[in-house]
């Protein structure tokens, strides 16, 4: 959909934000005089310029784009479609993204619904439905959604397992989204000061990054180093030390 915003693009890659703003309002009432409020179009041009926005580092101004294409896919498609999800499941990611450590409640309510709606529209075994609860699962385990609590833990954690079960099963999963789940729960695990769980994650993430290869082969080093961090933010010397050890291990 890139193409899409290449115009109002040009000038916000130019560092003018402002005028590509103003251009792409002008595309977009084009494209709504044109197709219509209720087209598909109207969303797509929203949800790419609110993308593209992000990645041109504009973060907060990308989030609002974002928002008003899930109220577009409504308008166009009803609430129950997969754009619809599709939409809510980017606007938790970026969230995410803009706001790691915060309590997100929008982010999570709309995690909530894109996996609703996947489960209805797309069945519980489908891939785009394991990666809705993945993200749920992530969200909800930030420290400040769970605030140590083990039964809050627990649950994130069972979600990001449902994802990875269905990608396991999934002759149509990529190869890395198995390895990049098990590290999300690792980091769950991790970033609420749990040592033995991390631990007990570990080698299934090295040996999933080993059956990708690539980048995760490359990367999981650099990756173990950070799980260990987490640890040692909470005060747990030992277990960072025994999470690199056991990975030095394998």
């Amino acid at each position: 959909m890139r193409e899409i915003v290449k115009g109002p693009m040009q000038a916000v890659q130019a560092r003018d934000l402002a005028r590509g703003e103003r251009e792409f309002e002008a595309l977009l009432a084009a494209t709504t005089a044109r197709q219509g409020v209720h087209s598909l179009e109207v969303g797509d041009a929203l949800m790419s310029f609110g993308v593209e926005v992000f990645a041109a580092g504009y973060r907060e101004q990308a989030v609002d784009y974002v928002k008003r294409a899930v109220d577009a896919y409504r308008t166009a498609r009803g609430p129950d479609d997969v754009e619809v999800a599709v939409a809510l499941h980017s606007y938790a990611d970026l969230m995410t993204e803009l706001h790691p450590d915060s309590l997100n409640a929008s982010a999570i309510a709309a995690a909530q619904e894109a996996l609703r709606i996947r489960r209805l529209k797309l069945g519980p075994g489908d891939i785009e439905t394991a990666g809705a609860y993945v993200t749920l699962g992530r969200l909800r385990g930030a420290p400040v959604n769970t605030a140590g609590d083990q039964a809050r833990i627990a649950e994130a954690a069972t979600l990001i397992r449902s994802g990875i079960a269905i990608y396991a099963r999934s002759a149509n999963a990529a190869p890395d989204e198995v390895p990049g789940a098990y590290l999300l729960l690792a980091e769950l695990y991790a970033r609420n000061g749990q040592a033995a769980d991390t631990l007990a994650v570990l080698p299934a993430y090295l040996d999933e990054s080993r059956r990708a290869g690539g980048k995760w082969v490359r990367l999981a080093p650099t990756e173990v180093r950070k799980l260990a961090g987490m640890l040692e933010s909470h005060g747990d010397l030992k277990g960072a030390s025994a999470l690199i050890e056991r990975a030095a291990r394998r």
